[in-house]
This record gives structure tokens, sequence and C-alpha cells, in this order.
């Protein structure tokens, strides 16, 4: 027996898609992520399946949801995985050291901890432009504690929205 805990987040690269250097950056990123394993018997397990990309964006005619950044999002579910593992760390590491990135965000659900990588961007955009283009050697890190507070609906969404589904639920004493 354990409990399913979720870990989420995204990986923030550079490029609008249209240009040749975000192209560059485009193909060596779905490379790296292509080239994870489709299992991995090492726990915690990171695989190819986690992750994902949107397609390129050619032309500003193709509308996906990319504005000034490509994403790769990932997710998976860990048995009594309260807090992020050490090794599963490394392996995230690892990985950006092989990505050119300029964030990225990975959320455990149950312990409500967020972990962020960040990199001087002004250090990097020289080493996208090249061909091929060069991963960050150097990042930040830092770990928080976000906050499950709940707030009124018309502060948290724009626009008139009813969920279908919304059940009011009332404190009884």
């Amino acid at each position: 027996m354990g409990i399913g805990v979720i870990i989420h987040g995204y990986i923030e690269c550079p490029g609008h898609g249209w240009q040749a250097e975000d192209k560059r950056v485009f193909h060596q990123n779905r490379r790296v992520i292509e080239g994870l394993p489709d299992s991995d018997h090492q726990w915690p397990f990171f695989t190819r399946n986690m992750f994902s990309m949107l397609p390129l964006r050619h032309s500003l005619e193709r509308c996906i949801p990319q504005y000034e950044a490509q994403i790769i999002h990932f997710a998976g579910v860990y048995k009594n995985m309260y807090v992020m593992d050490a090794e599963w760390l490394s392996k995230f590491e690892r990985l950006l050291s092989n990505l050119c990135w300029y964030s990225a965000v990975a959320i455990v659900e149950f312990s409500q901890f967020r972990y962020e990588w960040s990199v001087d961007v002004g250090g990097v955009a020289e080493q996208y432009l090249r061909v091929p283009p060069l991963p960050p050697q150097e990042w930040s890190f830092q770990c928080y504690r976000t906050n499950s507070e709940a707030v009124p609906m018309n502060e948290a969404i724009d626009g008139a929205f009813k969920s279908s589904y919304h059940v009011n639920r009332q404190k009884t004493k």
C-alpha cells in the first residue's frame, strides 16, 4: 500500500518557432527528450513518456499556445514521494544539462513544494544561437512551499465563468 503523488512541471525554452535559431533549439531539445529511455529500472523512474512538447510554430498563422517561448511539460505519479527524491532531481538536472532552456519548475502536489531552476538569459543567449546550440553549464536552484489559500473565483478567473460541475460547499456547524 502507498499513496500516489503527482509530480508535474515545465521547462521553458527559447523561441518563437519561425526563426532559424529557434528551429535548431527546438530540434535539439526534441532529440534530447526522444533520447530518454522508454523504461527506467532505477527508482525513481524517469522516462521519455513523462515529457511532451508542443509542435513547432512555423508561422504566426499556426494558432497554438506558444508565445515567445517553447514549453516542455512533464508529469508522473510516484508512490510515496512526499518530497522530491534527490535521485529524481539528479536525473532532472542531467536532462537540463543537455537542453537549451531558460527556466524550469517541478511541483510535488502532496507537499506543495515548488522547485525552480533558472539560467542567466543574457549568459546563454549567444550559446543558443550557435550551430549546434550549446546548453547552459550552470544555473540557480531554489525550493519553495506554495500557498494553497482559497481565493474568490472573481479574483482568480478573467471573465464570466460558471462551472457546470460546481458544487457549493457550505460549512456547517
